[in-house]
């Protein structure tokens, strides 16, 4: 959602256009004749290249993801987006990934299309527009022959949670205003093949399908990360397993 508005974008016909509802009617997409600043709109992205639309996110202005590049959209002079008030702009080229960005303050940070960069986009003064700094610098050993698959934000530990292809658990730690980006290897006695963090009211839970050998027979388990890194299944009997913690 955006300015009131719901906003879709891509399809297999149409992987460049962007559709916003009607102001505060999500289910409405009708347009007068002449059109009203409070109409839907559908806006195609008028790039060099065939580029389908990644994702979006809504904040000071409409951020947009596409497969080459990244976009910002807005009314015009950075005013609220109508039918007859839009300009769309390339920002960065790096490309995006499948997933969905995470946010951290003021900075979203998404997957880059080889899927082993974390970037940063993010307003920068000195140039007057976005920039897309890579945040994987530090640690870009950990990606260098694989990829990530899955990520999510826990806010209350201010930790970026991702997944590797051959399923092990990263982290980012990221203040930006301390300064501090420092990336983290789990390991476990199995794999984890998703997360996704559920916010509770001491703190946010990283929740993870972990895959086990137990027995010898392969299985698949809900868990949840505890402060002492050690998870705990929801399938009752099931013995807590650690998780290792190496500082990259």
């Amino acid at each position: 959602f955006h300015e009131g508005r719901l906003c879709l974008a891509g399809t297999k016909n149409e992987p460049q256009t962007i559709w916003l509802s009607k102001s505060y009617a999500p289910m409405n997409m009708d347009r007068s004749s002449p059109a009203l600043d409070d109409d839907s709109c559908e806006f195609v992205l008028e790039s060099d290249r065939i580029s389908p639309i990644r994702w979006l996110h809504s904040g000071r202005l409409l951020l947009i993801g596409s497969s080459s590049s990244e976009w910002t959209m807005s009314g015009v002079n950075n005013g609220a987006i109508t039918p007859t008030s839009f300009k769309a702009s390339r920002e960065t080229m790096h490309g995006s990934s499948m997933l969905q960005p995470v946010v951290i303050g003021n900075v979203v940070l998404f997957v880059d299309r080889s899927k082993r960069t974390v970037r940063g986009f993010v307003y920068q003064l000195d140039i007057d527009g976005y920039a897309g700094p890579d945040m994987s610098i530090v640690a870009d050993h950990l990606t260098a022959d694989n990829t990530i698959e899955d990520w999510d934000f826990q806010a209350s530990s201010r930790l970026v949670w991702a997944v590797r292809d051959d399923g092990i658990l990263l982290s980012l730690t990221f203040e930006r205003d301390h300064e501090v980006m420092a990336w983290a290897r789990h390991i476990t006695d199995g794999t984890v093949e998703a997360v996704t963090v559920i916010p509770s009211n001491a703190r946010d839970e990283l929740w993870a399908v972990v895959r086990r050998t137990i027995g010898g027979t392969v299985k698949r388990f809900i868990e949840y990360l505890d402060e002492d890194f050690t998870t705990k299944s929801v399938e009752e009997g099931q013995a807590e397993t650690a998780f290792a913690f190496f500082l990259d």
